[in-house]
């Protein structure tokens, strides 16, 4: 049995050596998406876009507290706090834990019992919000980076949407891949491609981690309770477009060096089939966000939805995603990261990519047929991102 697997895993590689050759073209040039440091903008901004940048990003970084707004119920007192590492906007290793169940015969968040967040903290008199007994599913997930938002923002639904077009490779490997939706919206953001816009993204932290009303998101957080609908926002919706402006207009993280070893793992990386979910070919199209048009956006993902083994499912649905599904992980960065997955239970790249299953099952098997020279180059290549 383990010899026949072998023998399809490495008649696999032959397959994608001949269909990915040229697919890494051109790649390790860096396109002008990259900003020149960490949590720098992209490059090229006008005036009045840096001065929007700038306040946003002061916004991002302020202290708020129950004066301002902060809570009763919030996780952190500022959004800098949970993405931060590297520079302003980074990941960190602070995970949120969410709680659902399929309650009266069908999926839900719990809503009505505070869910789908568990704010962990609260304000001087007010009690702590606990799972409540109604939950069935509880899901943990990092802080991801907020850096390049507005490159993913950018990106045409037709782009994202073509990428599921059925070709032989993909059928080969069992690839698939589906959207999902927010309001009639291509959905991009966050760990299941819930999120269709920045400004339901952002208005949504300000209200789950904060528990900070916006003029969009009249609703905070109560233990287990109906949220209480405000008549005002508790941040003006100003601040708000400044941080949403802030993180459409953060740039790329900037290339890491790049030598015949990573070239090497670049090409490796593309030849197992990696590639066909963590794209690096879509780029921006016209947008009314400022962001330039026609840039490569070096994400590393295809923002569409996969079955991945079950051993990662946290049987919550949100849209179209099922337990079983996540978004393509985006990779840019991944060299300040010390664990990965969407809950960070893999602390080495091999364990991650290993741990894949499900649609990747057959890019797993090729990754396991190849020298441990090969394994270490592709490494080389994702820590140079």
């Amino acid at each position: 049995m383990l010899t026949r697997l072998m023998s399809q895993a490495i008649s696999l590689v032959a397959l994608l050596s001949v269909g990915l050759v040229g697919c890494a073209k051109g790649e390790d040039k860096p396109p002008p998406a990259y900003a020149k440091d960490w949590g720098g903008p992209l490059p090229g901004l006008s005036p009045s876009q840096l001065a929007q940048f700038k306040r946003g990003r002061a916004t991002f970084a302020r202290l708020f507290t129950p004066q301002t707004g902060l809570g009763p119920l919030f996780n952190d007192n500022s959004c800098r706090a949970c993405h931060h590492h590297g520079a302003s906007g980074g990941h960190s290793e602070r995970v949120s834990l969410l709680f659902g169940a399929m309650y009266k015969g069908g999926p839900s968040l719990l809503e009505q019992f505070g869910g789908p967040m568990l704010q962990e903290r609260s304000v001087s008199g007010h009690p702590f919000e606990q799972v409540p007994r109604e939950a069935t599913s509880l899901s943990q997930r990092m802080s991801p980076a907020v850096w390049g938002l507005g490159l993913v923002e950018a990106i045409p639904a037709s782009e994202i949407l073509g990428q599921m077009a059925p070709n032989e490779l993909r059928r080969t490997l069992g690839i698939r891949g589906i959207a999902n939706w927010e309001q009639g919206q291509i959905g991009r953001f966050g760990m299941k491609s819930q999120k269709a816009t920045m400004q339901t993204m952002t208005s949504q932290a300000f209200s789950w981690q904060m528990g900070i009303a916006t003029p969009r998101q009249l609703e905070e957080p109560r233990p287990n309770l109906l949220p209480a609908r405000l008549s005002a926002g508790e941040i003006s919706q100003a601040a708000v477009d400044d941080v949403v402006t802030y993180q459409r207009l953060l740039g790329a993280p900037p290339r890491g060096s790049v030598d015949m070893d990573v070239r090497s793992g670049q090409r490796i990386f593309s030849k197992v089939g990696c590639i066909q979910c963590h794209s690096s070919a879509l780029q921006t199209g016209p947008n009314e966000f400022g962001v330039p048009v026609g840039l490569t956006v070096p994400a590393y993902s295809d923002f569409l939805l996969h079955v991945m083994d079950e051993s990662l499912a946290d049987h919550m649905v949100q849209g179209a995603a099922t337990g079983q599904m996540w978004r393509t992980a985006p990779l840019w960065g991944l060299r300040l990261r010390k664990r990965y997955l969407h809950d960070g239970r893999a602390t080495t790249l091999r364990d991650a990519i290993q741990l894949h299953g499900g649609e990747a099952t057959a890019v797993v098997r090729a990754f396991q047929s190849l020298s441990s020279a090969e394994k270490s180059s592709i490494e080389r290549f994702l820590n140079s991102l």
